[in-house]
């Protein structure tokens, strides 16, 4: 083709005073922007130069519109709020549950400016919110004192490292395991430079066994708990009081390792599967770790235990920078505040109420949104059907609950479509694949979202 056309193109510089492409520049980051025009005018280039005819060259306004729907089209998109329906109330796509009320305005707070609350989380003295933190703890689990880690991990190399470093820690092979993504107990030894000297088969461990194993590189003991209780190796376990009379017996410590648990008696609201870190303090564990899953609040993994412990793992180097930083201590701290009693938890904290919904209430609820959401055009049909509910999902289920959902047969498509279709409007609701239905889990909606979501089952058909 003649190269005459080529000599009209706009140059960079009058693309980006196009009014269209201006606003995208000062909206959004302007290298972005830039890069995407030198993108489409060397792509006009091309097509010119392949041509096999005469082409007419686009107008400046039509190459704005290509240029502003390619920038608008490579931007990561943007969390959208969820309806979660898929009856895993920690989902590791969907984040968690609101915070309490008291989380969210001290985060606000946290951020909104200076503040004199102090600046770590540990109980230095002029540190005002994680001292409060750490009378909360002590007054929550029996311990003496109270370490806040970033996360559940580091809290365990925080513990394993200060320690055991270069030494072992006598642990039942039976124990050795992964929970989620990010604890991997071997990995977490290693990088804590611990030896974990393993003993015991995998489907049983005798207090012989621990006896046999302590010598001169043994630097503490580790229970980990598993969540696997209808398991029968599990139900074989040592008693925490026992190895704790062990551990004395040789002036080890004992660490408890619980995973998810609670300080507040969930046990009372109908939760069966949680530990409560206040009986393995007063069944003899010098240290306990424990992670946020349970307590509704910002992720964070804790520590507590004897004064003597937590000073000496406090004043580890790396412990320092792995601290919950500033602004989730407030958070944490007015999250803890909402653990007074079991009543409270579950009038103020959103993940307590979802944990302790009955079965019947769902299933009351369920039956009441089935025939609306059945009335809609897309829905050939909508049944109500026993569902189980989890704290966490695949590949390591923790926290079955009983439950119920609404299954939806789509009428004339797809299940996936179906699914597909309600997962990109807003709000966005997540459900999952049964067979030739798309199941809507009621455990993790709160009945303040029902509406929603029956709104948006409707709004597939019109």
């Amino acid at each position: 083709m003649s190269p005459g056309p080529l000599r009209h193109i706009p140059s960079l510089s009058e693309l980006l005073e196009n009014p269209k492409v201006k606003i995208l520049a000062d909206r959004l980051r302007p290298g972005d922007v830039v890069a995407t025009v030198r993108v489409v005018l060397e792509e006009l280039r091309a097509e010119f130069h392949a041509a096999t005819s005469e082409k007419t060259l686009p107008s400046v306004s039509e190459l704005a519109e290509r240029i502003s729907r390619r920038v608008l089209e490579q931007r990561p998109p943007r969390p959208t709020r969820a309806i979660n329906a898929t009856g895993i109330l920690l989902h590791p796509e969907l984040g968690t549950p609101p915070w309490p009320d008291g989380a969210i305005r001290a985060l606000d707070e946290a951020v909104s400016g200076y503040s004199s609350r102090g600046s770590g989380a540990s109980a230095g003295a002029n540190d005002v919110e994680s001292n409060r933190v750490v009378q909360q703890l002590r007054a929550l689990t029996r311990a003496d004192d109270a370490l806040v880690f970033c996360e559940a991990g580091a809290a365990t190399i925080m513990v394993l490292e200060a320690l055991g470093a270069q030494r072992e820690i006598i642990v039942s092979r039976g124990q050795v395991i992964q929970r989620g993504s990010r604890y991997r107990l071997p990995g977490l030894a290693a990088a804590a430079s611990v030896g974990l000297r393993e003993i015991g088969a995998a489907n049983h461990v005798g207090l012989d066994d621990y006896r046999d194993a302590i010598g001169g590189k043994t630097a503490a003991i580790l229970v980990v708990h598993r969540h696997d209780a209808k398991t029968a190796d599990h139900r074989n376990d040592i008693p925490v009081e026992d190895l704790a009379r062990l551990a004395r017996e040789h002036q080890l410590p004992l660490v408890h390792d619980l995973g998810p648990a609670t300080i507040v008696d969930l046990e009372s609201l109908g939760v069966q599967f949680a530990p409560r870190v206040s009986n393995s303090i007063a069944a003899g564990a010098d240290l306990v770790i424990f992670s946020h899953e349970l307590l509704g609040g910002p992720p964070c993994g804790i520590v507590v235990g004897r004064n003597s412990l937590i000073k000496h793992i406090e004043q580890h180097a790396a412990a320092h920078a792995a601290f919950l930083g500033q602004p989730l201590v407030g958070s944490f701290a007015a999250t803890l505040d909402e653990m007074d009693s079991p009543d409270r938890a579950r009038a103020n904290v959103p993940l307590v109420q979802l944990l302790t919904a009955s079965a019947d209430n769902l299933k009351n609820r369920a039956a009441r949104l089935a025939p609306q959401m059945a009335a809609a055009d897309a829905i050939g049909r909508a049944e109500v059907v026993e569902a189980p509910g989890y704290l966490l999902g695949a590949p390591h289920p923790l926290g079955e609950m009983p439950g119920w959902a609404i299954a939806l047969r789509p009428s004339g498509m797809a299940v996936e479509q179906l699914a597909k279709t309600l997962r990109d409007g807003n709000p966005a609701v997540f459900g999952y694949r049964l067979d030739d239905r798309l199941l809507l889990n009621l455990r993790a909606v709160s009945p303040q979202f029902d509406l929603e979501l029956v709104e948006r089952v409707e709004e597939f058909g019109t």
